[in-house]
């Protein structure tokens, strides 16, 4: 799909800016988005687009003018609840950083209510849908999880790679030159 094209960090080959980038993320957004009745973006066919129209059923733990916290219909654990953004974002690359920061304080004010709502948690997991492998809604959203001991709740994966020193070097190389590159984090270089 032309959003993962979209979304790729360049190599020293392909001049790409980082105003491009933003910009094919935007312009790709804008042809499968429309304005929301409340002046934010939705997507037509988006469940969290229609719930946060008004035109779909939710059990609404938090609401404010950008952000909606409602439980989840399938949980993983009594408790689990999605905070979304009111406006429809693909993935986390294509929102503000403003609007990030937010999600991610009203999502940790949600797990706190978790904690203290009497529900049984002993701890919280923290999940963030982004993109499209393997999401059933392509609408940003992060997943606070209540868990405790035995519950069941496994997130199915193979960890059975061990990676070499050497590989693992070179993965975080490639990750922190794309960083630099969106970022230009000169305080923020790990000194090894």
């Amino acid at each position: 799909m032309r959003i993962r094209a979209a979304l790729e960090v360049p190599t020293e080959a392909g001049k790409v800016t980082r105003s491009t980038l933003r910009s094919n993320i935007s312009s790709i957004a804008a042809k499968i988005q429309a304005p929301g009745p409340y002046g934010w973006t939705t997507m037509k066919n988006c469940i969290f687009c229609k719930i946060v129209a008004g035109k779909g059923p939710a059990s609404v733990v938090y609401e404010d003018k950008t952000i909606m916290a409602l439980m989840t219909i399938a949980p993983a654990n009594p408790g689990h609840v999605l905070v979304i953004t009111k406006k429809h974002f693909l993935a986390l690359a294509s929102m503000e950083e403003k609007m990030g920061m937010y999600l991610f304080k009203i999502t940790t004010r949600v797990a706190d209510a978790i904690r203290k709502s009497g529900l049984r948690c002993e701890g919280i997991n923290l999940f963030l849908a982004d993109g499209e492998p393997q999401q059933e809604i392509l609408h940003l959203h992060m997943h606070v999880i209540p868990r405790f001991q035995r519950d069941g709740f496994r997130i199915p994966a193979d960890h059975g790679s061990r990676p070499s020193r050497e590989e693992l070097d070179k993965t975080a190389d490639e990750i922190r030159r794309a960083y630099q590159w969106l970022w230009k984090p000169e305080e923020h270089v790990a000194k090894v």
